[in-house]
C-alpha cells in the first residue's frame, strides 16, 4: 500500500529525518523515483541536489521541502 504523502507530511517529516525520492515521486504523483533520482543528479532539479562521497557507490539526495512544495504549486520551475 502506497502511503500518503502531502505538504503537512513532508513538513513533518523533514524534521525528523530527509525526504527521500519515493516521497517526492507520492508527492508529485506523475513521476517516477527513479525520474527522481536521475533529475536531481542531472542537475537541473529546483528542490534538491545530490551528494556522493569520493570512492563511494551511493548517492545521498537532498530534498529542500518549502522549494518542492513551491514546485508542486507553479511557483518555482524547473532549470533548462
Amino acid at each position: 500500500m502506497q502511503k500518503t504523502v502531502n505538504e503537512e507530511y513532508l513538513r513533518k517529516v523533514d524534521k525528523v529525518k530527509s525526504i527521500n525520492p519515493e516521497d517526492v515521486s507520492n508527492y508529485l504523483g506523475n513521476i517516477s523515483p527513479e525520474t527522481v533520482r536521475s533529475w536531481i543528479k542531472s542537475g537541473t532539479c529546483p528542490f534538491g541536489y545530490v551528494i556522493k562521497k569520493e570512492g563511494s557507490r551511493r548517492s545521498y539526495f537532498y530534498i529542500n521541502v518549502e522549494a518542492l512544495i513551491r514546485f508542486k504549486g507553479g511557483d518555482i520551475t524547473a532549470t533548462a
